[in-house]
C-alpha cells in the first residue's frame, strides 16, 4: 500500500468562521477501531460497489456490489473514491478540477519533533504550505501551488 493513503486527514470547521479542528490518524487505527466495535462480516474491503438505493420500509441504504451481493444495511461509509456512487447516493456535490499542484509527505524524527499537536497551515499568494504531527515522531506536510494552469507545470 502506498504510504500516501495509510494515513487519513480529517477537518472539521465550524460554521461560523474558519474556526475548527484539524487531525491525522492512521487510516490502520481508524479500520482497527471499526472492527473491534462493529459486529464480525459488517466491514467489506475490495468491494465495488454499483449502486445504492433506499429500502422503502425500512429507509435503509441497501448496496449492490460488483460481486452480485445486495447488501441491507443500518449505516454504509463509502471510502470508493472521486467517482463515489455512494457519494452520488448521498447528492454531495460532485467533484471538481482544481488548478493546484502539490507535493506532500511525511518526515520520520528518530528522536521527536517537538512540534505541537496542532495543525500548521500558512498561505501566501500563490503557495500555501503546512504540517500536521502524526505522532510524537511523525509529521504530514504538504506544498502546494495554487492557481496553475493545467499544462502549465
Amino acid at each position: 500500500m502506498n504510504k500516501m493513503v495509510a494515513y487519513i486527514t480529517v477537518f472539521i470547521f465550524l460554521l461560523f468562521g474558519r474556526i475548527g479542528e484539524a487531525m491525522c490518524l492512521k487510516r490502520s487505527d481508524l479500520v482497527t477501531i471499526l472492527v473491534k466495535n462493529l459486529p464480525i462480516g459488517s466491514i467489506r474491503f475490495g468491494s465495488q460497489v454499483l449502486a445504492v438505493k433506499l429500502d422503502p420500509v425500512t429507509s435503509c441504504p441497501v448496496v449492490e456490489l460488483n460481486n452480485g451481493s445486495v447488501i441491507k444495511s443500518k449505516v454504509l461509509i463509502g471510502c470508493d473514491g472521486a467517482h463515489s456512487v455512494v457519494a452520488d447516493y448521498l447528492e454531495l456535490t460532485p467533484p471538481k478540477l482544481f488548478s493546484i499542484r502539490a507535493v506532500r509527505g511525511f518526515t520520520n524524527y528518530p528522536s521527536g519533533h517537538g512540534f505541537p499537536i496542532e495543525f500548521l497551515r500558512v498561505r501566501g499568494d500563490p503557495l500555501v504550505m503546512g504540517r500536521i504531527p502524526i505522532d510524537h515522531k511523525l509529521v504530514y506536510w504538504f506544498l502546494a501551488l495554487v492557481g496553475t494552469p493545467i499544462g502549465t507545470f
